[in-house]
């Protein structure tokens, strides 16, 4: 089993981190508590800023977190829009970024969303107050 299969499958936290300067809304899934994947996820400079921030956590339980993740980036799919970041192994595309309004990302996250699963953060950030969330 390779890094990615075996983070899919011990995930259990999904994250929406949103990048003011861009902007683009990133939804990934994580076996890390969200704040060390966002040290991580900034430093690879995706999209070449480093001005992420998360707007929203969700604990679903270990490997729930994935498939979760996979069916929501579906929803998404219409406002995909990749960028690359940096890394060792050359120049990356991240495909889970999207440029649409913060509503049309809870509006995914809600046809999915489990009765067992918890919100353990949702910040105040512009797009979450404004009236298009």
């Amino acid at each position: 089993m390779n890094n990615f299969s075996r983070n899919y499958k011990n995930a259990k936290y999904l994250y929406v981190f949103w990048s003011k300067s861009l902007p683009l809304y990133k939804v990934g899934a994580t076996k890390q508590i969200v704040k060390e994947r966002l040290r991580d996820f900034n430093s690879h400079k995706p999209a070449g800023v480093q001005d992420w921030t998360p707007v929203l956590s969700i604990h679903c339980g270990e490997g729930k977190a994935g498939p979760f993740e996979t069916k929501i980036l579906n929803e998404l799919e219409e406002f995909k829009d990749p960028r690359p970041y940096m890394s060792k192994s050359g120049k990356p595309i991240c495909k889970e970024m999207f440029s649409c309004k913060g509503k049309d990302v809870w509006d995914a996250i809600e046809v999915y969303m489990e009765e067992s699963f918890e919100i353990i953060e949702r910040n105040k950030m512009p797009i979450l107050i404004t009236k298009d969330w």
